[in-house]
């Protein structure tokens, strides 16, 4: 993880209050997560290598307090700094209130608050929720 977090860039964005870090999002370029190399799973909408947001975790005790849709925030801010043309998240598609262990990949709607659009479903689950394709022009090209 060392070796990781000290390449440049980083793959991914920490979350701070005041000197604490309290979350996590990664974000790099789909080719990047192994996760996402199986196009059946997670289908490739066209040619443009998008950023991808696989991740947004909160410290247990600072949960349910806007803290994803802050990472979310500076993930797609980080991406667009880094070169994206596109960035694209997974979550889970349900408005349903699921235990945080499966929350990792977000909710669709934070997604969308975010300015995301559904693209593709997935063949991808976590705690028996469907995952969607989300995208986010960030006008790179």
């Amino acid at each position: 993880m060392s070796e990781l977090c000290a390449r440049t860039p980083p793959p991914g964005v920490l979350g701070y209050l005041d000197d604490e870090v309290i979350g996590w999002a990664a974000v790099a370029p789909r080719s990047e997560f192994a996760e996402l190399a199986d196009s059946g799973r997670f289908p490739r909408i066209d040619d443009i290598e998008p950023w991808s947001i696989l991740c947004l975790r909160a410290r247990a005790r600072r949960r349910r307090r806007g803290m994803g849709r802050e990472l979310l925030r500076g993930a797609i801010g980080f991406a667009r700094d880094n070169g994206a043309e596109v960035v694209e998240g997974y979550p889970l598609d349900t408005s349903e209130k699921m235990p945080p262990i499966f929350t990792y990949p977000g909710l669709r709607s934070m997604f969308e608050a975010a300015g995301f659009t559904k693209v593709a479903d997935t063949l991808s689950e976590v705690g028996g929720v469907r995952r969607v394709v989300m995208r986010l022009d960030v006008g790179q090209r």
